[in-house]
């Protein structure tokens, strides 16, 4: 049942508009107004409108509830949980049927859902941030067009959301001058008998570009697509409802032809996170691919802020509406074999499609060069993980048993002062044992601003003269150390691998982690003492070559900055430089000895 006493904010502009836009909520601008999205909101929406060549007198704006809720909470109508899981309250209820009454009065070309609540009121879709940009089916409106953006609310919080919601505003203006959902034309070759397969594979064999994708299931490749064309694509299956689908005759057949295609230097093979794929090829069947292009790469060298997902480059590049939830529900739940083929034949067709898009913005930013650099990466970083490194797994056995008296004899020790057993790991028993029964004022994250008991809290409250914060601080460190290093699974060789990323970070640096086998870990961030349990292979050497603060040097002689310039080829520590420049102190009289500081509570 609608409020009675909430003051209503109807929706405004002219019926005939080829553009509705339907919000969640007003606010407390919008209220005071009468019309929707003036606010702060409001504002940005109607800049980013601006600038994509619409007014807002071009379109009608209206929302799903048409009252403040209270606190601002959409709680109060509708909440959505973990899991796709939504409930709607009766006045919520009430209200989307208002809605629909109301949009009946329109006939637009597009209509634009912004944020969770329109988009299911709409579609019943959920998850905004996924489906943002795709064109959609209005399940509850007819059948008609829908393009859901993340509302500009998030943005305001979030600033890269911006570009987002600029992207899809603009595909909003195109897709205005036509009523119809008109999605990429592709033809699925799924369910291929066995002569299908092998023709479709010759055709690959001949071809100057394809695509291709691996999906695993129990670690074996349960399928694998490759692309001729954004708009051909064919998924060879080798399980069907957990059996093989193929005779071992013509399963080997078909590996033979696709080995003899993936490495044809003479072939250009695009991939997302090619290097994925291809460790797993390599161990599995020994196939070294050859000739790689990799969308993941191409995007994190163009914007490397965006996510680099193949989600996201497909809603940017494709106009492929968001499919991943289709796999992962595979995966999760189970489902039609024909489902999952599909799934895999789609991340081969926008991945190609993705690739000539992305290679036309790596022309256009002068990028070609640098995203070679990092394509090239890829061979010798798949030769780097399936070596590893050999590793005296007896000794890290050893290092773990040693750790564990050492935590025993610890606890032991902070057990005693403490007068009751306190879980290291607890951070809600240390707060109340510090911040309660010790009394210390309260330290407060920066990051999270909430109330912590961090290693840097820790430290602090060690200075205060209370040892148990020393002891819980080396507890921390040789948990850690046990945990994550001493008791890493290693592989049956004795070998430690990981997996690399070749554009793991922001700043375009490699990044590692564990195998895709679930064995090794981030070989890059190796602790010293793991360093004594790594061994050369019979008759190599081992050498840890590293260039100090490389990425300040960087930065030193591009911007160029003179002062940074001199401490680097005057060989002064650049953050003393720095500290004495603060504090007007010679360099001489700047100390790197933790606790020489009163700054911080002698922290530094």
């Amino acid at each position: 049942m609608l409020s009675s006493i909430a003051h209503k904010v109807p929706g405004t502009g002219p019926l005939t508009a080829k553009i509705v836009m339907v919000g969640e909520a007003p606010g407390a601008t919008e209220v005071r107004t009468g019309e929707p999205f003036t606010g702060s909101s409001g504002e940005l929406l109607m800049r980013l409108m601006q600038n994509s060549g619409l007014l807002r007198g071009d379109v009608y704006i209206t929302n799903v509830i048409k009252e403040q809720p209270p606190s601002n909470n959409i709680d109060h109508f509708i909440k959505f949980a973990t899991g796709g899981k939504v409930t709607m309250t009766p006045a919520y209820q009430a209200y989307e049927q208002q809605l629909y009454t109301e949009l009946a009065q329109t006939n637009a070309n597009v209509y634009v859902a912004i944020g969770n609540v329109a988009l299911f009121a709409l579609t019943r879709l959920v998850a905004v941030t996924k489906r943002r940009g795709s064109i959609l089916t209005g399940t509850q409106i007819g059948g008609k067009k829908v393009i859901p953006i993340i509302h500009p609310a998030s943005a305001l919080r979030q600033y890269i959301f911006t570009h987002f919601i600029a992207h899809d505003l603009a595909r909003i203006v195109e897709e205005s001058a036509f009523p119809e959902v008109r999605l990429p034309a592709r033809t699925y070759h799924l369910k291929p008998g066995f002569l299908d397969s092998m023709q479709y594979l010759e055709r690959c064999s001949q071809a100057e570009i394809i695509a291709f994708d691996i999906e695993v299931v129990n670690e074996e490749v349960s399928c694998i697509s490759f692309a001729l064309s954004p708009g051909e694509v064919m998924s060879i299956p080798f399980t069907i409802q957990g059996h093989d689908y193929f005779t071992v005759d013509q399963e080997a057949e078909i590996w033979l032809k696709i080995a003899s295609i993936l490495q044809n230097p003479a072939i250009k093979k695009v991939g997302q996170n090619i290097v994925f794929d291809f460790t797993f090829l390599y161990r599995k069947y020994g196939i070294r691919v050859y000739n790689l292009e990799d969308t993941m790469i191409a995007q994190a060298i163009c914007y490397p802020d965006f996510p680099k997902g193949l989600d996201f480059i497909t809603s940017i590049y494709t106009k492929e509406p968001y499919y991943k939830d289709e796999g992962k529900k595979w995966f999760k739940f189970g489902g039609s074999d024909m489902d999952f083929w599909l799934y895999n034949a789609k991340d081969s067709a926008v991945c190609l499609e993705a690739f000539f898009a992305l290679q036309i913005e790596l022309r256009r930013m002068g990028n070609d060069d640098a995203y070679r650099n990092q394509c090239d990466l890829i061979e010798p970083l798949v030769y780097m993980q399936e070596k590893g490194i050999l590793a005296d797994v007896k000794a890290m056995q050893l290092a773990s048993m040693s750790a564990s008296d050492e935590l025993e004899k610890l606890q032991e020790k902070l057990n005693a002062i403490a007068g009751k057993e306190l879980n290291s790991a607890s951070s809600q028993q240390l707060q109340d044992y510090f911040y309660g029964v010790k009394k210390i004022k309260p330290y407060v994250s920066r990051a999270t601003g909430a109330i912590s008991v961090d290693a840097l809290a820790l430290k602090r409250i060690a200075r205060k003269g209370f040892p148990e914060a020393t002891l819980i601080l080396e507890m921390r460190r040789l948990a850690k150390l046990q945990s994550t290093y001493f008791d890493m699974k290693i592989d049956p060789d004795s070998r430690i691998r990981c997996s690399f990323n070749p554009v793991g970070t922001t700043t375009g640096r490699l990044s590692s982690s564990k195998t895709i086998f679930d064995t090794g870990g981030n070989m890059q961030n190796l602790p010293p003492v793991m360093l004594s349990y790594l061994s050369a292979d019979p008759e190599y050497y081992l050498y840890n070559i590293d260039l100090a603060q490389a990425e300040n040097r960087f930065v030193a002689y591009i911007a160029p900055e003179p002062n940074m310039i001199n401490a680097f080829e005057d060989h002064i520590d650049l953050h003393k430089q720095t500290a004495s420049l603060i504090f007007s102190k010679p360099v001489s009289e700047v100390s790197d000895e933790p606790g020489s500081s009163s700054i911080g509570g002698g922290l530094y």
